[in-house]
């Protein structure tokens, strides 16, 4: 009995070593970073929107009143009346209406919660369009900076319209496209950057169109999806998209510039997107203006060709050779080579094939449009289609990340 108990007893402590050891010896798992999301208060989240407002008098108009404080400052106030307001430079100064303010910035807030702007766009054509939320006037250099200041929700009322074809059968496919934007904007809120708002209202970041851009569909869909985000490791996912992905979509740090390489953007077998009118697509360029695009000099296009590409068939590397000229040169695919062809003359940098086109020319064929990284636009309504829910169409582009409730 006395041999068997100093058995059991040398078991029991040989048990708690290894129990103690391998305590010690194993890290702790990975522990999630506090919830960004719920430390923020992102229901209360403001959007700074940069409006591209480049040329041209510029007209503020609203009902109700307005209060103007020079941002910094409560001190430098005034009200203004309902009506039209001109908003210019004036040496050092903002001036608004007959009102000059001795200020790098201004911000106007409305009681109506909507103002409209008024002026020209680039072409010089006259431009007039609403806005919810309150703006910022700023001033950099020679230029005025015009800036929607709107709360989170609102925004995305004046995206989804822009940025999908508002098919009220498809409206997972919206709701999709409404989770990825809000996510997307909150992660771009957070990145550094140099100015006085934290997204442009284009394609730099998201296509926005303010209250033009709004429908009753628009509504339903933000307000059936509000406070869902995609989350991995309680970390807002970058939601790149784009239109076309032509059959696979890529790893977004292959596709695009400054990407951390996360599993969720690692891309995603798509086989939903044939229905898209720029799956496939086709142009034609002469060798004299690629070379101009591309070079900007004079020349003569020789050759062209794929050097590298991306596991679902995307370039990575495009070498280009002018006559003459004993090598070509090596240019990444996207912004070194698509970019500067034009992305509506050059629709992806899935291309399957390049060819001459007599002497002066070359046809390039390819799948698909945009930078084919995170969520297939025309994917997500092909999923839709097969009665694929949102969640289902988000996690499947973002593999590994999950559609979370915030707020």
């Amino acid at each position: 009995m006395l041999r068997l108990a100093a058995t059991l007893l040398f078991a029991a402590a040989v048990c708690v070593f290894l129990f103690v050891a391998h305590a010690c010896l194993v890290p702790d798992p990975p522990r999630p970073n506090p919830d960004p999301l719920r430390r923020s208060g992102a229901e209360n989240v403001e959007l700074r929107v940069l409006i591209g407002w480049p040329v041209g008098a510029l007209g503020v108009s609203f009902q109700g009143e307005a209060r103007v404080t020079v941002e910094g400052s409560g001190a430098a106030a005034a009200d203004l009346s309902p009506g039209a307001h001109a908003a210019s430079l004036d040496g050092s100064a903002i001036r608004l209406g007959a009102r000059r303010f001795e200020a790098a910035s201004i911000r106007i807030e409305f009681t109506a919660g909507r103002f409209t702007l008024e002026g020209k766009d680039a072409s010089g054509k006259p431009r007039s369009t609403a806005y919810r939320g309150h703006l910022g006037l700023h001033r950099a250099g020679a230029s005025l900076l015009v800036v929607n200041v709107v709360m989170l929700d609102d925004y995305l009322l004046g995206v989804v319209g822009r940025e999908m074809s508002l098919q009220p059968g498809l409206t997972e496919a919206l709701k999709a496209q409404v989770i990825a934007a809000r996510t997307y904007a909150l992660y771009e809120r957070d990145l550094p950057r140099e100015g006085p708002f934290d997204l442009y209202d284009d394609e730099r970041s998201q296509a926005y169109g303010g209250v033009a851009a709004e429908t009753e569909l628009a509504k339903e869909v933000v307000d059936t999806t509000r406070g869902l985000v995609v989350l991995y490791l309680n970390r807002v996912v970058p939601t790149f998209y784009s239109s076309t992905c032509g059959g696979e979509t890529e790893p977004a740090w292959e596709m695009l510039d400054n990407v951390e390489k996360l599993p969720p953007l690692r891309g995603a077998t798509c086989g939903h997107c044939s229905a898209s009118p720029h799956y496939e697509w086709s142009s034609r360029l002469s060798r004299a203006a690629m070379a101009e695009a591309v070079f900007g000099r004079p020349g003569i296009v020789e050759e062209v060709r794929v050097e590298r590409r991306a596991k679902g068939g995307h370039a990575l590397e495009v070498v280009v050779r002018l006559r003459g000229a004993a090598e070509g040169v090596r240019l990444e695919a996207n912004r070194g080579f698509r970019h500067k062809l034009g992305t509506r003359v050059l629709r992806s940098t899935l291309i399957t094939e390049i060819k001459g086109a007599g002497t002066d020319a070359f046809e390039i064929r390819g799948r698909g449009w945009g930078h084919g990284a995170g969520m297939c636009q025309w994917g997500a309504y092909g999923m839709a289609r097969t009665g694929r829910s949102a969640h289902e169409i988000l996690e499947h582009y973002f593999p590994g990340a999950l559609v979370t409730r915030r707020y």
